[in-house]
């Protein structure tokens, strides 16, 4: 079972290898994960969840360890969105990191061939989480799920 996530963390992984932008967020509990949504260069868009192990809650209600979605393509418009907001909302903003215990999320991606992380990063002038931009932003593409 170990190998077979293993296998999905690469995948991952080299999915934000080819990231312009990459969201993704942890959590502890009773049923530890991670999540994310990375969008790659080629304008492709995917959902993914990993659990860390298995537990009562996810047998009982049916939910895999691990799920991908197959890559959705975005248009070109949604896809000249994402470089504005990059140029906008992460080259030419402060952020502050505010820690978080039990869970936490991150913000990434490589631009212009610089690569960029943010984790729990809020706007230094309106506190507005850089996550929940990134989150809301996705929201507004044109996605045909």
């Amino acid at each position: 079972m170990r190998e077979k996530a293993n296998i999905f963390k690469e995948k991952v992984e080299k999915l934000q290898e080819n990231s312009i932008l990459s969201i993704s967020n942890w959590w502890g509990l009773k049923n530890p994960g991670n999540a994310g949504i990375i969008i790659t260069k080629d304008k492709r868009i995917y959902f993914y969840t990993l659990y860390l192990r298995q537990t009562p809650f996810l047998e009982q209600n049916h939910i895999p360890l691990e799920s991908m979605s197959d890559g959705y393509t975005l248009s070109c418009q949604d896809y000249d969105k994402i470089a504005l907001f990059i140029d906008q909302e992460i080259k030419n903003k402060s952020y502050e990191f505010r820690p978080v215990h039990d869970s936490g999320n991150s913000v990434s991606g490589f631009y212009k061939d610089k690569y960029f992380r943010y984790e729990n990063c809020y706007d230094s002038n309106t506190g507005e989480s850089l996550y929940d931009k990134v989150q809301k932003l996705i929201k507004s593409f044109d996605i045909d799920r």
